[in-house]
This record gives C-alpha cells, sequence and structure tokens, in this order.
C-alpha cells in the first residue's frame, strides 16, 4: 500500500524542518531532520546516524558540494520525496 502524496510532504517538511541550522537551509534535508522523523513514528532506534550519513553519502556521491568537511551530507526536499517515494534517484 502507498503512501498518499500529502503525507509524504509531510515527512519531508517536518525532516527539512528539524535539520541542522549549521548544515542547511530552507528545503534542505540532514541526517539530524531524518532521525527526528525516525524518532516520531516509533523507528528511531532502526537506523544509527552513522547509516543515515551512509545513505545521505550515497545519494548525493562523494565529491559531492551537498557534503562538508565532516562528511555532513544534505539532500534537497526533491530527492528526500523521491527516496520516500521509491522512485529511481
Amino acid at each position: 500500500q502507498e503512501m498518499p502524496a500529502r503525507f509524504r510532504k509531510d515527512i519531508v517538511r517536518t525532516a527539512s524542518e528539524r535539520s541542522s541550522p549549521i548544515l542547511s537551509s530552507p528545503g534542505i534535508i540532514s541526517a539530524e531532520g531524518i532521525e527526528h522523523v525516525l524518532n516520531n513514528i516509533g523507528a528511531g532506534d532502526q537506523m544509527s546516524h552513522d547509516e543515515i550519513e551512509t545513505i545521505l553519502r550515497e545519494i548525493v556521491g562523494e565529491a559531492s558540494d551537498n557534503c562538508d568537511k565532516n562528511e555532513k551530507c544534505v539532500i534537497s526536499e526533491e530527492q528526500m520525496l523521491d527516496l520516500i517515494s521509491n522512485r529511481v534517484l
């Protein structure tokens, strides 16, 4: 069963709002934002912070401008929507 588009957009918006303000600007999602969403749905213990960072690095690519010198990566809201909608990235 597929999630309604409205629900997916709410997830993305919440992740964006809760992303690290140091790393991100409006419309950008960090690992902290994704962790917040996972905690809200009771799945916070399913993935570690490092696992989320690894997924973000795989999405944006190692040499991307979307990663800082500490290998903290961010994705766009559109990339997050694609990810939770099972669309190819």
